[in-house]
């Protein structure tokens, strides 16, 4: 393993704005933060993105996989593979953390990470990277190994082809390539241990672009020359190790339902699912719900009463901490090995003890809470997941503000009233009370506890007696279907609604 660290100085620039610019994700491993690097013909720039939460004591590895950034990481004495997050309020996040295995014994180095058509994979063994296996990111278990004719310091795929590098600061460096199952081809040689390189990725047509030994600068070179082209400083970090590197990707245009659009998919949250696991999912508009891949909390920190809303192209959930009674704040991941995890886990907090929080919503520029400080969440106000506090919007009202909808004009809220009709109430943008809305939600199928805008002038609305309803907003008619799918005993109550609009994955 050829590696070293080295310490610098922070210091932070501004993305350039050009349209023939590249971006890349790398990992400023001194500060353990993830960046995003704008090259630009012969220069680059970088801003920091958001904390890892995890110390990183080397180079690191970084791959994106169907739309997801992976990385493996020497962390707290064992090689790791993480999930790290890339849009929302805890961007730059690692999560997960399973030490790189193969049947249960850990490997001692790893040093490529790629995408494959079937899945991740690293190059890994007991004194070099001279075996590539596949791995699963969600318990970093190896399966599938197969020797390699030299040490893989890095390894990035371009469609059906696999690049290596074998990076040494002396003796020489090499780039390798490997199209389908052929033998991997020496691609290209050089000697200046300045170019020892830890990770590639595809730059353009003609050259590949990788982190190296240089610190605070990338290097290029070409794909059909045996010559290394050039290093490319980032400016503001020229004394600062990065490593790894993958692209961002192209911008994920999210299908948004127009008028005459399809019905969208909903993301819930199943509050006592079977043997007791919580669980989030999705929910279509008839009515079918499937579970993520992964438990919403880890165990004993079960919750209640949880309310979602959609915020700039992610989820995020509000709820109560069973054994604190307390309450948090989360952004639920949706895709990747991760997806269905909470993550987050930020207070939310008042000048005075908060009783209730049971609503949240937003309307893309903030996020709002319906809370409480006595018996019922008659209040309500800007939540901020950076402060972590509440501030109140307007007087209190009459209403327990239950669950939570934001439909581009207004705010919808629910009342559930026991042994009666559900209340609706709306809120235009800047009023300072709650105004009442004239239709009512039957209580034959049992109460809603959340709200989501969903279609033309209708909004829909979920039971935790897992019932999904239509409301119309206009005519202040409701209609509801009986939730199935995973759903598989009475006992699972589903809590939480909010839109979830897909995009096709990526690939490198």
């Amino acid at each position: 393993m050829k590696r070293s660290k080295v310490i610098g100085i922070v210091s932070a620039v501004g993305l350039a704005g050009i349209a023939t610019a590249q971006q890349y994700y790398t990992v400023d491993y001194a500060n353990d933060r993830l960046l995003m690097v704008t090259v630009t013909g012969p220069t680059a720039t970088a801003v920091s993105l958001g904390s890892l939460g995890v110390n990183v004591t080397e180079p690191p590895d970084l791959t994106r996989h169907e739309g997801v950034l992976y990385m493996t990481a020497n962390v707290a004495g064992a090689i790791r593979i993480y999930q790290v997050v890339t849009s929302g309020v805890f961007v730059g996040q690692a999560i997960g953390g399973m030490p790189l295995n193969v049947s249960g014994n850990n490997v001692a180095i790893s040093e490529g990470l790629t995408s494959s058509p079937t899945g991740l994979l690293v190059s890994y063994g007991a004194t070099s990277s001279s075996t590539i296996g596949s791995v699963d990111a969600t318990t970093g278990l190896i399966t599938n190994p197969f020797a390699l004719p030299f040490d893989g310091d890095g390894l990035c795929r371009m469609g059906s082809t696999v690049w290596a590098v074998d990076g040494a600061v002396t003796g020489g460096n090499r780039t390798l390539r490997r199209t389908g199952n052929t033998t991997w081809a020496l691609q290209s040689t050089w000697t200046n241990s300045d170019y020892d390189a830890n990770d590639l990725v595809n730059h353009n047509s003609t050259s590949v672009i990788g982190t190296g030994n240089r610190v605070g600068s990338l290097l290029t070179w070409s794909k059909t020359t045996n010559n290394v082209q050039s290093f490319i400083p980032i400016t503001g970090f020229t004394s600062i190790p990065v490593g790894g590197i993958a692209e961002v990707g192209k911008p994920c245009i999210k299908n948004i339902p127009q008028p005459n659009s399809p019905w969208p998919l909903y993301v819930t949250v199943d509050v006592n699912g079977d043997s007791n696991i919580q669980w989030a999912g999705t929910l279509t508009h008839a009515g079918v719900f499937r579970y993520f891949k992964n438990r919403l909390v880890p165990a004993g920190q079960e919750i209640t009463n949880p309310d979602l809303t959609w915020f700039q192209n992610n989820v995020y959930m509000v709820s109560k901490i069973q054994s604190t009674g307390r309450f948090r704040f989360d952004q639920i991941l949706t895709d990747g090995a991760w997806q269905g995890l909470a993550v987050g886990n930020r207070p939310v907090n008042f000048v005075t003890p908060i009783n209730h929080v049971k609503a949240l919503t937003s309307d893309s520029t903030n996020f709002y809470v319906g809370f409480g400080l006595g018996t019922t969440a008659n209040l309500f106000g800007t939540y901020s997941p950076v402060s972590n506090l509440v501030t109140p919007l307007g007087p209190g009202a009459v209403w327990d503000n239950d669950g939570m909808g934001w439909d581009g004009s207004n705010f919808y809220g629910v009342d559930i009233i026991a042994n009666a009709n559900d209340q609706l109430w709306q809120r235009p943008p800047g009023a300072t009370s709650f105004f009442t809305f004239t239709a009512t939600i039957p209580s034959a199928n049992n109460d809603v506890n959340d709200l989501e805008w969903s279609y033309l002038n209708e909004l829909a609305g979920i039971s935790g007696y897992n019932w999904l309803y239509r409301i119309n907003k206009v005519s202040g008619t409701v209609s509801f279907v009986r939730i199935g799918g995973d759903i598989s005993n009475e006992d699972q109550s589903l809590w939480g609604l909010c839109r979830y609009l897909e995009c096709a994955p990526f690939e490198p």
